[in-house]
């Protein structure tokens, strides 16, 4: 792929990324029982309230907001942090692999498996690849 478009992409990827990352602040305020209305129509069961769950919820919520936020900010000087990118692939992929085994333990869905824990390991092995291309993984 050509340098430029690849560097395209990694800068729409990190800010489609964190722009997705960010939408879960809207969960961070909202009632639980939509949270649980949500749990729900997934096919999830019922999901019973407790402080615990609320508050592990909400701080989820919070984090992905906050790291939505970083990768928009990154994606604004690709080069300056290319090191930091290259590590955020390499997690991205680490991570689709940690969750296929949890959500393959808590008997969750197959589509649901393949979608979280494939797609990520899918999506950080292209993001690398792409970062390769425009020259900017960083060992």
């Amino acid at each position: 792929m050509p340098p430029a478009i690849a560097r395209k992409l990694v800068i729409i990827f990190l800010r489609l990324l964190g722009f997705n990352s960010m939408l879960a602040l809207l969960f961070l305020l909202m009632p639980f029982h939509w949270i649980q209305e949500i749990h729900a129509w997934l096919g999830l069961g019922e999901m019973s309230y407790s402080p615990i769950t609320a508050y592990l919820t909400r701080s989820v919520c919070l984090f992905y907001g906050i790291f939505g936020a970083n990768f928009i900010v990154v994606s604004f000087d690709i080069d300056r942090y290319a090191r930091l990118i290259t590590f955020w692939g390499v997690m991205i992929v680490v991570a689709g692999i940690v969750l296929m085994i949890v959500d393959w333990q808590e008997r969750l869905p197959l589509s649901w498996i393949l979608s979280e824990g494939v797609g990520a390991i899918i999506f950080g092995l292209f993001f690398l690849w792409l970062l390769r291309s425009i020259g900017r993984v960083k060992e």
